[in-house]
Order: C-alpha cells, then sequence, then structure tokens
C-alpha cells in the first residue's frame, strides 16, 4: 500500500465522538455567524453529545452503563415534566408563537438529549472518570 494512502491517525470511538461534538458546535457557530437559526446543528451538537457519553457509561460495565442510563432518564424526566408545567403557564401570557413548528420540534430534541446526556455526565461514578481522562 502507498504510504500516503495509510490512515496517519487511528480514532477510537471515544475520539471520534468528541471530533463530531467539537465539529458540530463548529457548525452551530457559523449558523449564528451567517445570521441562520441553528435548531438542526443545536440537535445534532446534543444527539452527538449523548451517544458520546453513552458510549463512556456503557465502556466499562453493562450494569454501570444501566444503572446510570436509568438515573440519568429519571433525572430527565423530572426536568422535562417541570419545564412543561412551566410552559403551560407561560403559554396563557404568550399570543402567537414566532418560530415554525419544524425548529420546535428539533430544539425539543436537543433540549430531551442534551439532558440525557448531562444526566449521564452527572451521574457518572469517580473510579471511571479517572479511567477515561487517562
Amino acid at each position: 500500500m502507498n504510504k500516503f494512502l495509510k490512515p496517519r491517525v487511528n480514532y477510537t470511538n471515544e475520539g471520534a465522538l468528541k471530533l463530531g461534538m467539537f465539529i458540530m458546535v463548529g457548525f452551530v457557530i457559523g449558523d449564528i455567524w451567517f445570521g441562520e437559526l441553528p435548531d438542526t446543528t443545536v440537535m445534532m451538537v446534543a444527539l452527538f453529545f449523548y451517544a458520546w457519553r453513552r458510549d463512556i457509561a456503557f465502556a466499562h460495565d453493562e450494569k454501570i452503563g444501566q444503572a446510570i442510563g436509568r438515573e440519568a432518564n429519571d433525572l430527565a424526566l423530572r426536568i422535562i415534566i417541570a419545564t412543561l408545567v412551566i410552559a403551560f403557564f407561560v403559554s396563557f401570557f404568550v399570543d402567537t408563537m414566532s418560530y415554525p413548528l419544524e425548529s420546535f420540534v428539533y430544539f425539543t430534541l436537543a433540549f430531551v438529549f442534551g439532558l440525557k446526556g448531562i444526566g449521564l455526565w452527572f451521574f457518572m461514578p469517580e473510579t471511571t472518570v479517572e479511567t477515561e481522562l487517562n
């Protein structure tokens, strides 16, 4: 094989997800810079973040990953229910929505995936965090 065609860097799954996360953050900054609504890119950033943290949670042990996932889901569900109650009362004072429904759906998915990713990060045991950084 030609030496120029050989891969120079070997990416792990975690490294690829980190790279994708930073690329998506760059796309969000680019969308804002050019004056567009970054609905799809924000959702993709949240999805990459959730996939990255889920991969780290399940990398060490299946039972620990499932326990962390349950805790993250409980936290996300509680925050989503509180947000829906607050939005219900705020909706009495708002006449119309100025965003299209498609953007609203994308931002809602970004909120849910972001909450689940933050929950996976928050409930990670200390012993796995040390091995993650090494």
